[in-house]
């Protein structure tokens, strides 16, 4: 489905989006006017929009921190072009093939197994998967309601204000951490000359983020993890334990 505020915005005639709206917010906020690009990419391109909703980075945002970036190909184009059917069953197929095994699935495992739990997907039993997938969209989801087919299910077995309660997510604390120097150690992480020499990231793209740490928090996060992953994985000797360093001594390493 589309998020609420998109179909808010391409309410909004196309002449205005596209010749005034997007070219003035690209000059203030390009991370605001990749947003609202991807809007009409829901209709035009639906790999294209699953892709650029499950990536902290934006176009620009790469060729800014990897200035002699190449195109690559991304698996959500593949596997929505594979996939047959209505336009939201092809999402849902896609979403089951990259962002559930590459992403929540992963969590899921990672989270359960490190408490001794052993996690279950119900929603995931094969036959139930593949009998919503069957299922033509208005009936699956009338008019755009999400879950409509799920509530209308439990409707004889749940209360009404739990019924219809609203989505509850988890807030994550990085943008919390970063507001607390997470943002300069971010900086001595990332532009050390070894890090630099990767060629993963340019010194001047990091800054960029570095401007605004609040507003590109998870964007932040992400190129610590992989700069973290590289030196205890890559450029570290094997190791069998867990590091016992911390985040100040990695930034002086």
């Amino acid at each position: 489905f589309q998020t609420p505020i998109e179909q808010r915005y391409l309410a909004v005639p196309g002449i205005l989006r596209q010749h005034l709206i997007e070219p003035i917010t690209k000059i203030v906020n390009p991370q605001l006017a990749w947003k609202l690009a991807r809007a009409q990419k829901f209709f035009d391109d639906g790999g294209a929009y699953l892709h650029e909703h499950t990536t902290f980075f934006s176009a620009h945002m790469r060729q800014r921190l990897q200035d002699n970036l190449k195109p690559v190909g991304y698996a959500q184009a593949a596997a929505y072009e594979a996939a047959s059917g209505e336009r939201q069953s092809r999402a849902l197929k896609v979403d089951i093939e990259t962002y559930l095994p590459e992403d929540l699935l992963h969590l899921l495992d990672r989270t359960t197994m490190s408490a001794s739990v052993e996690g279950r997907v119900p929603f995931l039993n094969t036959a139930l998967a593949d009998a919503a997938l069957a299922l033509p969209e208005h009936i699956r989801a009338p008019d755009g309601q999400q879950k409509w087919l799920e509530r209308k299910i439990a409707q004889k077995h749940l209360p009404n204000d739990l019924l219809n309660a609203p989505k509850q997510g988890f807030a994550s604390p990085v943008p919390a951490w970063m507001k607390n120097d997470l943002d300069k150690n971010a900086r001595s992480l990332l532009t050390r000359p070894q890090s630099l020499e990767r060629g993963w990231w340019t010194a001047p793209g990091v800054e960029e983020l570095l401007r605004e740490p609040s507003r590109y928090a998870f964007q932040l996060y992400a190129l610590i993890m992989l700069e973290l992953t590289a030196r205890i994985f890559v450029e570290s000797p094997l190791m069998t334990d867990a590091p016992t360093m911390g985040l100040a001594e990695l930034c002086n390493a």
